[in-house]
């Protein structure tokens, strides 16, 4: 009998020294596929990621573009409209009666003629 209790000692010894080292191989290998695993994912989150701010810096870039034209497009509509203005008061102030001679005063009106003209050609 106390044979009988050897061996199934010697069999459960084995098995739990087996059993330990088969659980310790398993954590190994498990902890080595996780982070082969994860250092994919992170190497294609990362490529992504990268895709996705050069893409956002294209589109900030083709903004600040055409804030810059458009930008300027009202810089030079500003300076018509504020060169007809000084013309047009230059206008109103010959209207009235004073010491402007016709020709003066026809040279004022064709100035603000060609101001408004070339007003609208901007603007058209």
């Amino acid at each position: 009998m106390r044979e009988i209790f050897e061996v199934a000692g010697a069999i459960l010894l084995s098995i739990g020294g087996a059993g330990t080292v088969i659980f310790g191989l398993s954590s190994f290998l498990g902890k080595m596929w996780a982070s082969r695993i994860l250092e994919e994912e992170k190497a294609l989150y990362s490529e992504q990621l990268e895709k996705l701010k050069h893409g956002l810096n294209l589109q900030a870039h083709s903004v600040n573009q055409i804030f810059d034209a458009e930008f300027g497009i009202y810089q030079d509509l500003w300076r018509h409209a504020n060169d007809i203005r000084s013309v047009a008061i230059n206008l109103r102030s010959g209207l009235r009666k004073s010491s402007l001679s016709e020709d003066e005063a026809k040279s004022r009106h064709g100035a603000f003629k060609d101001q408004l003209w070339q007003f609208e050609h901007y603007v058209e």
